[in-house]
């Protein structure tokens, strides 16, 4: 899965790696970049693909572990080791212990999320916020014993809810509803009483996310418009939408180097990763598109080492890709 690269002067060198394989219909993935692995979710194949990314010019796939049913996003708590899955076939969030790759086992699950999609951490406080798509309730799950994780609150209120950020400097978490085309900004300083505070149109097909806390931006991807949107964010009650890039069928993945101010954006229709300039936010545009192919899906980041991670949801691989 090799392709080619677009752009020009003064724009950033995109440049194909490495591929391996990654289960069937990978969606969604993260990276332990201590440990230099990868983890990948395989919706099709219900299980977690672990990468090895010691060496980003020849990335090796060297175990994997099953899930309940239907993996559908990833985060990691790199301080205990442990993964959350959400299981969209399932309507769980599942946990696993990852400390030992060659040994990794099932700590436990919450069940009566309905359809799980996106995932958020608030580790400090031991709660897990995850979106039940069909139910169209955003979950706060108390996962202070992995073991026994319980559900506090599911907040309605949302239509078609899919991607979870959070600014938790401020106690606030930002939420899509795809087929209500809405940003919603959640109260979420009491777990178990959460309200929404506003809910923002003009999103047509909003997906997924990311945040720039430092400068109070919400990057939003959209995949019936083909944009990426930028949203001011400073006021949680006021949202506004500040300026807009065309890209077209992105679905599954953002991902922000925000020291260098590029948002990673891979798109499912035409296959390209895009590199977006985000300095001026009122301004976004893109720098450079690489072809991977393969309706590309989740993305994350080693920044450290200068390096993409991209997956193909049809061709069943990640990819890395230097974007030094």
């Amino acid at each position: 899965m090799f392709g080619m690269m677009s752009g020009g002067k003064g724009e950033c060198d995109f440049k194909i790696l490495s591929d391996t394989n990654a289960g069937d219909d990978p969606k969604d993935i993260c990276v332990d970049i201590d440990r230099e692995i990868a983890f990948n979710v395989a919706y099709g194949s219900d299980r977690v693909y672990i990468t090895d990314i010691s060496n980003s010019s020849n990335i090796e796939n060297i175990s994997f572990f099953d899930t309940r049913d239907g993996p559908d996003h990833c985060e990691i708590d790199l301080v205990n080791s442990i993964l959350y899955v959400s299981n969209a076939g399932k309507d769980s969030l599942e946990a696993f212990d990852v400390s030992d790759i060659d040994n990794v086992s099932q700590l436990g699950y919450v069940d009566g999320i309905d359809a799980a999609r996106g995932i958020a951490l608030d580790l400090d406080n031991s709660i897990a916020y995850v979106a039940g798509q069909n139910a169209d309730k955003l979950y706060s799950i108390d996962i202070s014993d992995s073991a026994d994780m319980s559900i506090i609150q599911g907040l309605s209120g949302f239509d078609g809810i899919e991607g979870i950020v959070l600014d938790l400097d401020n106690s606030i978490a930002y939420v899509t509803g795809h087929d209500a085309d809405k940003l919603y900004s959640i109260d979420i300083s009491d777990s178990a009483d959460m309200s929404i505070i506003q809910g923002l149109s003009g999103f047509d097909g909003a997906l997924q996310l990311e945040i720039d806390i430092e400068r109070s931006c919400v990057f939003v991807i959209c995949y019936q418009s083909d944009k990426l949107y930028s949203i001011d964010i400073s006021d949680p009650a006021d949202m506004s939408i500040l300026s807009s890039v065309d890209i077209d069928s992105p679905r599954f993945g953002i991902a922000l180097d925000l020291d260098n101010n590029i948002a990673y954006v891979p798109t499912y229709g035409d296959d390209l990763l895009y590199a977006i300039d985000i300095s001026d936010v009122n301004n976004i545009k893109t720098i450079q598109t690489l072809t991977i192919g393969g309706d590309l899906a989740g993305v994350a980041l080693d920044l450290d080492n200068n390096i993409a991670y991209v997956l193909s949801y049809s061709e069943n691989d990640i990819t890395s890709v230097c974007i030094k």
